[in-house]
């Protein structure tokens, strides 16, 4: 039996051009086209899912923080960039990002 692979935009809609952006998923068809597993794409900074990391990123990281949206997974995860690992999203967050799109810093890993 054989499986496919297909990239879908977190609308579930096949993507066969453009950035992979966090909400992504990566789909496995079995040979009759059933999904029979994902893989959610996470781009760590890609706060709000267009495949960029730019302002508006930390406009949404920025907004979280303040209560006046809430980021649902994956891209609470993408918001969470200081690499601690604490499952976060805070201030050091937003210093981070704001550090690499001024270009002081080179990477978010």
């Amino acid at each position: 039996s054989r499986c496919n692979i297909k990239l879908l935009n977190a609308k579930g809609k096949e993507k066969t051009a453009g950035y992979m952006a966090t909400g992504d998923v990566y789909a496995l068809y079995d040979s009759k086209g059933n999904i029979v597993d994902k893989l959610i794409v996470i781009v760590n900074g890609d706060v709000n899912g267009d495949g960029k990391v730019n302002a508006a990123d930390y406009i949404a990281q920025r907004r979280h923080i303040l209560g006046i949206i809430r980021l649902d997974t994956p891209y609470f995860t993408a918001a969470d960039v200081n690499g601690n690992g604490n499952g976060k999203v805070q201030t050091n967050d937003c210093i981070k990002l704001r550090r690499f799109l001024l270009g002081f810093i080179n990477t978010l890993d």
